[in-house]
């Protein structure tokens, strides 16, 4: 908890129980068949128009740890993650132009990696090592505002809830306005996202029907239906609950349409770095294409370009539905060897804030998809480091089992000498030796949608 906001979390299940509440009765209110009772009841009711939704939805996953890693060291070399989340949505619209938007989440997890993580994170201030695990699943640590509550955390165990979105906004035919905890997307990468710097998806994320939503204010300008310029703030606390400059981002981005290409332009700050961000996408025959281009400005260090460039089209073969993509990716912060990016500061920052999720400056991925019939999916993912020879396959599995029922299956494989990103390689600390190297996994969703 911020210590800025003591009472946010207390307060804040009060205001939620108050407004699940209201909203309910709001939606009952149309059923009543009084005339009498229907007439009574303020004008302003009539603009109101209410919409639900949601998911309750079961993970399981299963990493295969090498027993040289600290998360075998730390933990068991099987270690299983699992976890039942639910995810309650409302619109609430007043009119044509405005509405309420809240998505209430609440989770349950046992989670091996919960317990190896905190494990590590004691035995790295040891031994002043870098923090080489992922960040939490469910993390407030740097929003605005306090809109989580753990009920219950010890060992791999974890019970919570809180709010995932909570904005309010307003359309007029001057733009859009938008303020509160909601998720933006900017960028053309299909696999990797140099240009989206606000919780982008991981490369070997399968789940992406929602990000995690964070504190900003949102704005979006028509520009004479040719384009689009749009404003985002972001403001972010640090670890002792003070806003700070240097944690927030501000960012402008312009989208223009052409008769041949769509462009944007975008200028942001972002931490501690000052970035400039220009992209292009449109179509060659039946194929569409992409490519982003990112200059970045740290104090600590030189200047450096990231840059993705993408390829993709379907066809009908064999009477089925097929889908195939080619991207390029270059990283400028990255290291040519595995050892050096974990000595280059920056970089871990911005691993660990979940802005970039590779070692290296180049990649090359694949994804392949086939429809085997109108309700089941495959596909495959590849991405291969260009530097040393490393790569992983991922592939999946979607089967609708029913209209509201979805199933997901998947494995994560990884590939590569010793020495490389992917394969592994050696991690020398005072006082510990590790091998560092990523898990192959297997993995499955069931969601329920209603």
């Amino acid at each position: 908890m911020h210590k800025s906001i003591p009472h946010a979390g207390k307060s804040f299940f009060k205001y939620l129980l108050l407004i699940l509440t209201y909203g309910i009765g709001l939606s009952l209110f149309p059923s009543l068949s009084s005339a009498q009772e229907a007439a009574s009841h303020p004008r302003w009711m009539d603009a109101l128009h209410i919409e639900w939704g949601g998911h309750l939805r079961g993970t399981a996953q299963a990493a295969f740890w090498d027993p040289d890693t600290p998360q075998a060291a730390l933990g068991p070399r099987t270690a299983v993650d699992s976890a039942g989340e639910l995810r309650l949505m409302n619109r609430t619209f007043w009119g044509q132009d405005t509405y309420l938007q809240i998505h209430y989440l609440a989770w349950m997890e046992h989670r091996d990696s919960l317990q190896t993580r905190r494990r590590f994170q004691e035995l790295a201030a040891d031994i002043d090592g870098p923090d080489i695990l992922p960040p939490p699943v469910h993390s407030e640590d740097t929003q605005l505002l306090d809109l989580s509550h753990t009920l219950h955390q010890r060992g791999r165990t974890g019970i919570g809830h809180g709010l995932d979105r909570l904005n309010l906004t307003l359309n007029k035919s001057w733009g859009t306005l938008r303020l509160g905890r909601q998720a933006v997307s900017w960028g053309n990468g299909l696999i990797f996202h140099p240009l989206d710097l606000f919780n982008p998806f991981s490369p070997t994320e399968v789940l992406t029907d929602y990000k995690a939503g964070e504190d900003m204010a949102t704005a979006a300008f028509p520009l004479r239906r040719r384009g689009e310029l749009q404003f985002l703030a972001i403001p972010r606390r640090t670890e002792n609950g003070s806003l700070q400059w240097d944690q927030s981002s501000l960012a402008a981005k312009m989208n223009v349409l052409t008769d041949m290409v769509q462009v944007d332009l975008m200028a942001a700050h972002h931490f501690d770095a000052a970035i400039l961000g220009l992209g292009l996408a449109g179509n060659i025959g039946s194929a569409g294409w992409r490519t982003d281009i990112t200059w970045t400005g740290i104090k600590s260090q030189e200047k450096y370009v990231s840059a993705v460039a993408n390829l993709d089209r379907s066809w009908v073969w064999g009477q089925k539905n097929w889908y195939g993509l080619l991207e390029f990716y270059y990283h400028g912060l990255g290291e040519d060897e595995p050892e050096k990016a974990l000595e280059n500061s920056d970089l871990i920052q911005r691993l660990n804030r979940g802005e970039i999720f590779v070692l290296s400056t180049m990649y090359l991925s694949s994804a392949l998809e086939v429809e085997i019939s109108p309700l089941v999916g495959l596909n495959m993912t590849t991405i291969f480091n260009l530097n040393d020879s490393s790569g992983l396959i991922q592939p999946t599995v979607r089967w609708d089992l029913a209209p509201d029922l979805e199933f997901i299956a998947g494995a994560t494989i990884y590939a590569g000498s010793q020495g490389t990103e992917f394969g592994g390689f050696e991690l020398n600390t005072p006082g510990a030796s590790w091998t560092i190297a990523p898990s192959d996994s297997v993995f499955a969703w069931l969601t329920v949608y209603f």
